[in-house]
């Protein structure tokens, strides 16, 4: 049988509320809405559809980035094939 105290006990009370419960009850007392309502993500800007010219060049900035760290896998690769090469004429 449940007890009748567990069913109105003080959800917000300092032994039993977490901080987010704290932060909701807080939110709610003042009227202020949750800055990650209906989906939203305080990370990313809401989707438009369209990219806007500081997204067009952080796109472009990550597109370069990524271009050198392939060319650099690249000449990684090649360097480690020559040693390989080196390696096995010198007989060790």
């Amino acid at each position: 049988m449940s007890n009748p105290q567990d069913e109105t006990s003080d959800w917000y009370s300092q032994d039993a509320a977490t901080f987010g419960d704290r932060v909701a009850a807080a939110r709610e007392q003042s009227g202020v809405t949750s800055p990650v309502s209906g989906g939203e993500s305080m990370d990313s800007p809401p989707d438009t559809g369209e990219v806007t010219p500081d997204m067009r060049a952080i796109l472009n900035e990550l597109r370069e980035m990524r271009a050198d760290m392939v060319a650099r896998a690249e000449q990684m690769a090649r360097l480690e094939k020559r040693l390989r090469l080196v390696m096995s004429e010198s007989g060790e």
